[in-house]
């Protein structure tokens, strides 16, 4: 019985941190970070920023914060619901839309940091979501299916050309 617990823990942390792993290396990193990076080369950009961390209580960014991240986990879910009805064009237009928010919130909560982390649920919430990512890229499952996930990409890259 000892053993079927543990095979079952350690599938459910592969899978995980399988899932983790796709979504850090080709999902943010191919998606997500160019389109940031699209987005703070805007002057205006950094202005609200400095005016969201300056100017706002708060609860405001909190209710911003949340707001952001609710919305784009929305879009999220409705893309999915597109990929189930075989429509992968939507699936693909809706998850690409869905980091549009996910950066404004993730820059809300970089520049906005100290004041959410006065509610102390919050901080909580946060580290322990530190914690966790820690401890799933800490995985020797992780360390093997990033130096494959590298190896493949860096294979990719030969036979383009790049």
């Amino acid at each position: 019985m000892r053993s079927l617990y543990k095979y079952i823990k350690d599938l459910l942390i592969d899978l995980v941190v399988v899932g983790y792993l796709i979504f850090e290396e080709f999902i943010w990193n191919k998606i997500a970070r160019p389109l940031y990076n699209i987005i703070n080369s805007v002057n205006y950009y950094h202005t609200f920023l400095d005016y969201i961390e300056y100017s706002f209580n708060r609860y405001f960014i909190l209710l911003f914060f949340v707001v952001l991240f609710t919305v784009s986990e929305v879009v999220g879910l409705l893309a999915f619901y597109e990929l189930a009805n075989n429509h992968i064009i939507s699936f693909i237009v809706l998850y690409f839309i869905k980091y549009i928010p996910v950066i404004f919130a993730f820059a809300i909560l970089k520049r906005g940091k100290k004041k959410l982390f006065s509610f102390s649920w919050f901080r909580r919430v946060y580290l322990y979501v530190i914690k966790i990512i820690k401890i799933l890229k800490s995985t020797r499952i992780y360390k093997k299916m990033q130096k494959l996930a590298s190896e493949y990409i860096n294979t990719l890259r030969v036979l383009s050309g790049r």
